[in-house]
């Protein structure tokens, strides 16, 4: 079957400007030299070349790339070179000289990924690629494609959801278990918002001021407990972000756990009764 290609002038769509090619992928059907997309993106050539040939595999001849420089094509290269697209030295000397369709397109934009490339997609999917096919009567755009862009979108903004936990989980303020937490959130972005590792449980904690609440004895005094009788570890508590009364500042503060409450029920009234006995014999050394 023959593939036609006609290669028109410049089109503009917003502000870019590009060869308007139809053909070669069916009847009424536009695409897009390789070379214009990598204007477009602000790429070099040889590097969108590189790209696509690292990934050749994934595009299918005649329905998403077409090479102007095989032998079904190569007619048409003459006229690139009379329109000005390629001088004869380009050609000559490129291994390559792709067109891209509408589906080719958008597989390409997948291993560009960013956020300027599916921005710059839309605008030529309105402007140009759907603009034709509005005219002569046929399917926006078909389905498939469709499918694919919109999958395409969700797994690079998944991706880059997922990279934003994992560069979080390096700030080394953060706590172990928040650091646990921010990685489990990035694995289930990338795997469709499965959980992959059970989120870590937070046990119910009290500040120092509640336990001295529950006895009767001062926040430091809870602090002065737990450090001389060691309560301070993961049997008993955690240690959890707080804001300092003293400005916006993060610290690091110690919750304990409901398995220090009985401890601290014993040792609270020994520490009363030690506190009271050193004031009374205080009180009388002083008189």
């Amino acid at each position: 079957m023959t593939r036609k290609i006609k290669i028109g002038g410049l089109v503009t769509v917003g502000n870019m400007k590009f060869h308007d090619v139809e053909g070669g992928f069916g009847p009424d059907k536009r695409s897009m030299l390789v070379k214009d997309i990598a204007v477009i993106h602000g790429r070099e050539l040889f590097k969108v070349n590189q790209l696509i040939n690292n990934n050749r595999k994934r595009f299918i001849d005649c329905k998403d790339i077409i090479d102007l420089k095989t032998d079904t094509f190569k007619v048409y290269v003459s006229e690139l070179i009379d329109r000005g697209v390629f001088t004869k030295a380009e050609v000559g000397n490129a291994n390559n000289l792709y067109v891209l369709s509408e589906r080719g397109y958008a597989k390409l934009l997948k291993i560009l990924d960013d956020d300027l490339a599916w921005d710059k997609y839309d605008e030529l999917l309105d402007g140009y690629f759907h603009m034709r096919k509005v005219i002569k009567g046929a399917p926006a755009i078909e389905d498939s494609t469709k499918k694919m862009l919109a999958s395409a979108k969700l797994k690079n903004s998944e991706a880059r959801k997922a990279s934003l936990y994992v560069k979080m989980a390096g700030n080394p303020s953060l706590t172990d278990k928040q650091r646990q937490l921010l990685l489990c959130y990035g694995a289930k972005e990338l795997n469709d918002g499965i959980e992959v590792f059970p989120l870590p449980k937070t046990k119910k904690g009290y500040s120092a001021a509640e336990i001295g609440g529950m006895f009767g004895i001062t926040a430091q005094a809870v602090g002065l407990i737990a450090n001389a009788n060691g309560l301070k570890t993961d049997q008993y508590g955690e240690y959890r972000k707080d804001k300092s009364k003293y400005g916006p500042k993060e610290v690091d503060s110690f919750y304990y756990f409901d398995s220090a409450v009985p401890v601290f029920k014993l040792l609270a009234e020994k520490w009363k009764a030690d506190h009271a006995k050193k004031t009374s014999a205080e009180r009388e050394k002083a008189g």
